[in-house]
């Protein structure tokens, strides 16, 4: 529903009422459109990380040279996560 907040091209509107199958349709059609712009773009590159990996923050330091502290967990799905530490978990101020 964050998702709708949002002000993505094609993206299912706020105005709308949207299914999440509407959603995860616009959402791998919006995924293939990012992927074949970079493709057809020598000069872009695209990075895509598995955000759900608990060792991201040590990838990411090992790509890009900026220390995993940095990496940080947002808005984090305790349901998905119930073992995460939820008191390192930093919320957006919009989202609180």
């Amino acid at each position: 529903r964050r998702w709708k907040m949002e002000n993505i091209s094609g993206s299912p509107s706020q105005e709308t009422k949207s299914s999440p199958k509407e959603f995860s349709d616009w959402y791998c059609k919006h995924v293939k459109r990012v992927r074949n712009l970079v493709a057809q773009n020598p000069s872009h590159t695209l990075v895509e990380v598995d955000i759900e990996d608990p060792e991201i923050g040590q990838r990411m330091e090992d790509i890009f040279g900026i220390g995993k502290s940095c990496w940080g967990n947002r808005n984090l799905n305790a349901r998905i996560h119930p073992k995460f530490n939820q008191s390192r978990v930093k919320l957006f101020n919009s989202l609180q």
